[in-house]
């Protein structure tokens, strides 16, 4: 075993000449641009995780987030997932002035693609109970594989990106980390507040609610209002998951989308097929755990951190007095910092 440390778009070369879409051409190179893309997937399940999905063809929609500079030499980029009960706007968030985490790493230099993931905002919507963890894995993998070859749809030209990187926050964690083990086809893994075990009794709770919920759902007992049927959102939201130290502003600004039950009644599944798994992760892995997660308290994060025995570059960070929405607490800048830091060493 290895020693571990824990510690849309748019430019294109045409002919030699870089193309930049026409609402950018009057933009500084300093710029911050967000341009719509979209992916045409198949909701199919391809790992290990047992669990269904309907196979049918749907899209995913979502921004690249960059500056003109960046995009003119668009050698790298990250995908991002979200976790239930949120959508893209978690990873651009513009509720409250400051929080808007893409933007941010934009103009470090970076380019993010932040998408919905299949069930959520802008992307298509599966029946409620036909998709699952493994599918979004697998739709995820699809998004990769679309930005390496550059076929995928935006308002330009798609450049291709020679390295991707791949981050999820929570159970958008969980899926990046069995599209890293599955695949193998990304340069870099970014856990945000994922642990395959937790010692909480709260998360016990909010399971057993999320479930009770699917399962009234499933037999026509129960609809959530304004979603479409076998959707809800995960917890009974009154804990405030996600926040510790995020102001009240920030709190009250955070919508609360609903999930797809086929998605929350396989985070079993999911955990099962991470417990072979994630030793066979070869990438390097950051993990970025809060101090105050009441879904994820240490250690959880760093027993998970311990679990990548094959991963080239293990890196642990915990942020004190942080919770579960990274993006929304006081610490947020520390977390842009700390994935910055990251990137850059890994030619991100």
């Amino acid at each position: 075993m290895r020693s571990k440390s824990l510690t849309a778009l748019t430019c294109a070369a045409v002919a030699g000449v870089l193309v930049i879409p026409a609402s950018a051409a009057g933009a500084k190179d300093d710029a911050v641009m967000s341009i719509p893309v979209s992916f045409p997937v198949q909701n199919t399940n391809n790992t290990t995780v047992a669990c269904r999905s309907d196979g049918a063809d749907y899209t995913i929609r979502g921004h690249i987030v960059a500056t003109r500079a960046a995009l003119a030499h668009s050698d790298a980029a990250t995908l991002y997932l979200h976790a239930v009960t949120q959508g893209e706007f978690y990873w651009n968030f513009k509720g409250v002035p400051g929080y808007d985490y893409a933007d941010q790493q934009a103009r470090k230099g970076h380019i993010s693609v932040t998408i919905d993931r299949l069930g959520y905002g802008a992307s298509d919507k599966p029946p409620g109970l036909a998709s699952c963890f493994g599918s979004q894995a697998d739709t995820a993998h699809q998004v990769v594989q679309a930005l390496r070859s550059g076929k995928y749809q935006s308002d330009a030209a798609s450049p291709a990106f020679k390295k991707v990187f791949l981050a999820g926050h929570s159970a958008g964690g969980l899926t990046a980390t069995i599209e890293a083990y599955t695949f193998h086809d990304i340069d870099g893994l970014i856990d945000f507040g994922w642990a395959d075990q937790t010692t909480a009794a709260f998360a016990a709770r909010e399971v057993a609610d999320t479930n009770k919920r699917c399962a009234e759902s499933a037999a026509g007992l129960y609809s959530t209002p304004g979603a479409p049927p076998n959707y809800t959102p995960f917890g009974d939201g009154a804990a405030g998951i996600l926040f510790s130290s995020a102001l009240p502003a920030v709190r009250a600004a955070v919508p609360r989308e609903a999930d797809p039950c086929g998605d929350l009644l396989s985070f079993g599944d999911g955990i099962t097929a991470d417990s072979v798994g994630v030793s066979q992760t070869t990438v390097p892995v950051l993990i970025i755990a809060g101090g105050a997660d009441e879904l994820f308290p240490p250690p959880a994060l760093q027993i998970q951190a311990q679990r990548y025995t094959s991963s080239s570059k293990v890196t642990y960070k915990e942020l004190a007095g942080t919770g579960h929405g990274f993006g929304y607490e006081a610490s947020h800048l520390q977390t842009v910092d700390l994935v910055d830091q990251w990137l850059h060493e890994l030619g991100g």
